[in-house]
């Protein structure tokens, strides 16, 4: 049997006028043939010995009762051998011992349903031949919800999209199914969302490098494709170490980092945000690390470099994991090892704010001080060296201070649209700009 034909028999009945979901129409029958086995004993030899001749399709049992018999049994072969090729398909071994039992070779109709098939299968059974190309059974996962971002041109068939989805994911925990409706707010990097199918609940719980993150997702920023970005810089951070989250969002760098012995000040200009990253930071037991604010960053940058060097020397004692362990403490640093602002909209557009954000530092020997790493991420909608020459560029300007594409390690963190990507750039900050 030909590829095509394969996928032809495979596929669910086309209906491409559906607007609502009728599961009751997705009902195929597949005609195969079966060896008839009236001795009971002899079905799991025979099944033993046909192998991978006999079928594995969801909704099709491979070993079926008799129309006649509650003692015999129907071993089914697969959807591409029938009668004509049955001695190639089988082999003599098989058939042999078909021969020497008088087994039949009958005909057999398999029977599938809504429920065998995939989420793609069935949207690409509906939805109109020129979508076809770009079938949207794909989603981000945010808790219990399935985010979709729909093309315009799907938006007629939402609805549709999104039943399905819904029911062909409710076993990976899928309840509520939403679609982005707008660009993301660059302010506090929100957007507005419709339910498509499911539930109206937007409070979640996402898990991510063994923590625990609620939130109401209408209300914050959150995206599940960035997790290994999460991590990727998380895993820069040492124990004993300071980190500024300046856009710290609901906690996705500064509390996996906490979790690391990482001292960590993170800020967020969303109240809601803010609400979570502090609910968060309790929920995973961290507030002796972890010190959630609600500021501007362009006010926090400054505002926690003189925090943080108003503590140096002091003790933070962490807690036992056992009782018998013994008590252990860091002593934070009088300086950042890190900043992060991951806000790629504009944060790179934002980087005057380390200008003088050390000046209020009473330090008459600035010899000895390693400078912290800065990691910003941004867009840029240039490719190649074209890409890191436009951010190298916007960095400079935004810093008031020259850095060339060298002194800058670009981390291509994901493409969000054929022309537009995002990077992470990580550079050390100059004394110069810092004492300015």
């Amino acid at each position: 049997m030909s590829s095509t034909a394969d996928a032809a028999w495979d596929a669910p009945p086309v209906n491409r006028s559906m607007r609502a979901l009728d599961r009751d129409f997705f009902v195929k029958e597949v005609p195969l043939i079966a060896a008839e086995v009236p001795d009971a004993k002899k079905v799991g030899e025979l099944r033993k010995l046909a192998g991978t001749a006999v079928i594995r399709r969801s909704g099709i049992e491979p070993v079926a009762s008799l129309p006649s018999s509650q003692t015999g049994r129907r071993i089914v072969f697969r959807q591409d051998i029938d009668e004509a090729n049955l001695e190639e398909k089988l082999g003599e071994d098989v058939l042999a011992y078909i021969r020497h039992n008088d087994i039949k070779i009958v005909k057999h109709t398999g029977k599938l349903q809504y429920a065998n098939w995939t989420a793609e299968q069935i949207l690409r059974s509906v939805l109109p031949e020129d979508l076809l190309d770009e079938t949207p059974a794909g989603f981000s996962m945010v808790g219990h919800i399935a985010h979709l971002n729909l093309r315009d041109q799907f938006l007629p068939y939402k609805q549709l999209i999104g039943e399905v989805i819904l029911d062909k994911n409710k076993p990976g925990g899928v309840r509520t199914v939403v679609n982005k409706l707008d660009t993301i707010d660059t302010k506090y990097r929100t957007f507005d969302m419709e339910v498509l199918a499911g539930e109206s609940i937007f409070d979640v719980e996402q898990h991510e490098q063994n923590c625990r993150f609620r939130f109401d997702f209408r209300k914050v920023y959150w995206n599940s494709r960035l997790h290994t970005e999460h991590e990727r810089l998380c895993n820069v951070f040492k124990a004993g170490q300071a980190v500024c989250d300046v856009m710290a969002g609901v906690g996705p760098f500064a509390i996996p980092a906490a979790k690391r012995e990482v001292l960590v000040y993170a800020n967020d200009l969303n109240p809601e945000s803010y609400a979570s990253l502090a609910e968060n930071v309790k929920l995973n037991k961290v507030s002796h690390l972890c010190v959630p604010s609600e500021m501007d960053g362009l006010v926090f940058v400054k505002h926690a470099v003189e925090q943080l060097y108003a503590r140096r020397g002091e003790e933070v004692v962490l807690p036992r994991v056992k009782r018998s362990q013994p008590e252990r403490s860091i002593t934070i640093p009088a300086f950042f090892s890190h900043f992060v602002m991951n806000l790629p909209a504009s944060a790179i557009d934002m980087l005057g704010a380390y200008r003088g954000a050390y000046s209020g530092l009473k330090i008459d020997d600035t010899a000895n001080i390693t400078m912290p790493r800065v990691h910003v991420h941004s867009f840029t909608h240039c490719e190649g060296s074209a890409a890191e020459e436009d951010l190298a560029a916007r960095a400079s300007a935004s810093l008031g201070y020259k850095l060339t594409p060298a002194e800058i390690d670009y981390h291509l963190v994901r493409k969000v649209a054929p022309s537009k990507t995002m990077f992470c750039c990580s550079f050390t900050l100059p004394l110069e700009v810092a004492f300015a």
